[in-house]
């Protein structure tokens, strides 16, 4: 609207529009031709995704099975349990039909914790020596 010359007052330059909205001038080149191609109220729409989001298999359930088990006793023949393993054993115990280790490890991420490793807490950060 801006950058439309018309009865209500002249169009403003790209760099006044960019002071004004805060957008870069490519961003209102593009927004420019989106208007033209689909329409003033359309192109501030948002587009609708050209394919489905992904099912989340992981619930809070789920989560919770997989802390519970990564916090008990490692099976015979391990010293500890890892992604892999966890992974493993989730599916043996129809936990959850399939799971790769790294959604094992993302599930450990997202609670900022160690599964059993020999640093589980915060530690000191390391001292930097002056250049």
């Amino acid at each position: 609207m801006l950058s439309d010359e018309g009865p209500y007052g002249p169009a403003m330059k790209d760099a006044e529009i960019q002071t004004l909205t805060g957008l870069s001038i490519r961003n209102l080149e593009r927004l420019r031709l989106r208007c033209c191609e689909v329409g003033p109220l359309a192109a501030l729409a948002r587009k609708p995704r050209a394919t489905p989001g992904r099912e989340i298999k992981i619930t809070g359930e789920i989560h919770g099975r997989i802390t519970q088990l990564a916090c008990s006793k490692p099976p015979a023949g391990h010293a500890r349990w890892t992604l892999r393993l966890l992974a493993r054993h989730l599916v043996e115990i129809e936990v959850i039909e399939t799971i790769s280790h790294q959604s094992v490890g993302t599930v450990f991420k997202k609670a900022n914790s160690s599964h059993g490793g020999r640093n589980a807490g915060a530690s000191r950060p390391s001292k930097t020596h002056p250049s």
